[in-house]
């Protein structure tokens, strides 16, 4: 089990100085992160991450969050806003013109099996004319509903894909992203403001890493020798994933997170191309 280490934990002064802070969650079944940041800058202050060695059911998630907010999150601070990205496969996204709310369930038994007693709920993708619909965790809900009370809630890939819009604003040609999980990834592909292409792929090797991309580069007719693929997520320069892809993608980055781009560099020292969804929660 891997157990990131917080940074600045100076909560108890700041709350004396009235400074209004915010938590953000990410919470999957393979691990949970957690921020808090000022809410007026969105300097961070605090990051708790933990990979977990074994995949999770939601009761042990529960579990975890419990333990983890009690044994190593600041006490007794009162958040201005607390936010939740859901971590699962349990999502499909539909067109907004062909979206109705009284068949929640029916866009997900195309791809997943459900439960009779599954809650189905959905974010829309503002400006996109696309609703992202998913299975949230519950159980976890309720625990922080009861913890902190009202809180925001997304799915995961809607705050990847709003900030992957974001990124991809100002360009006509496709833009092509892979975010990188321990057994999954998805593959975002945007062009002229569309999306092109967007879906999940488990993987257990690299070399099952590399065939979801180049059939997502055919399928898009994106060229691996000159179209930039952007990294994002648990993969690092020059590991077994990072080199394989480099040897049939030449022009591989690592995404690049504005906010860190324009912060300080104790701020960018909190911040990583693995943090997307927990940086931009909304």
């Amino acid at each position: 089990m891997e157990i990131g280490q917080p940074y600045m934990t100076q909560l108890p002064k700041i709350k004396h100085n009235n400074i209004s802070v915010e938590l953000s969650i990410q919470l999957g079944l393979d691990g949970h992160s957690f921020l808090i940041r000022e809410q007026f800058s969105n300097k961070p202050i605090f990051r708790f991450q933990e990979s977990f060695s074994e995949t999770a059911s939601p009761l042990e998630l529960l579990e975890k969050l419990k333990n983890t907010l009690a044994s190593q999150c600041p006490q007794d601070v009162d958040y201005s806003k607390v936010r939740l990205a859901i971590v699962n496969s349990l999502s499909s996204l539909v067109p907004l013109p062909l979206f109705d709310e009284h068949a929640l369930k029916g866009y997900l038994n195309l791809n997943t099996q459900l439960l009779e007693n599954d809650y189905v709920t959905y974010d829309v993708l503002q400006n996109h004319d696309l609703v992202n619909v998913y299975v949230p965790f519950v159980n976890l809900n309720n625990f922080l509903f009861d913890q902190f009370g009202s809180f925001e809630y997304y799915h995961f890939s809607t705050v990847l894909l709003e900030q992957l819009f974001i990124k991809a604003a100002n360009k006509k040609e496709a833009q092509w992203f892979v975010h990188v999980q321990e057994k999954s990834l998805e593959i975002v592909v945007i062009k002229d403001k569309k999306l092109l292409f967007y879906n999940t792929f488990g993987y257990q090797t690299p070399e099952d890493f590399l065939y979801y991309l180049l059939f997502v580069a055919e399928q898009c007719d994106l060229n691996p020798d000159s179209d930039k693929l952007e990294l994002i997520g648990k993969i690092e320069p020059n590991d077994a994933l990072h080199k394989l892809t480099h040897q049939y993608v030449r022009n591989v980055v690592f995404y690049q997170d504005p906010i860190a781009e324009e912060s300080s560099e104790v701020v960018r020292s909190l911040y990583s191309h693995n943090d997307i969804i927990l940086n931009h929660l909304f």
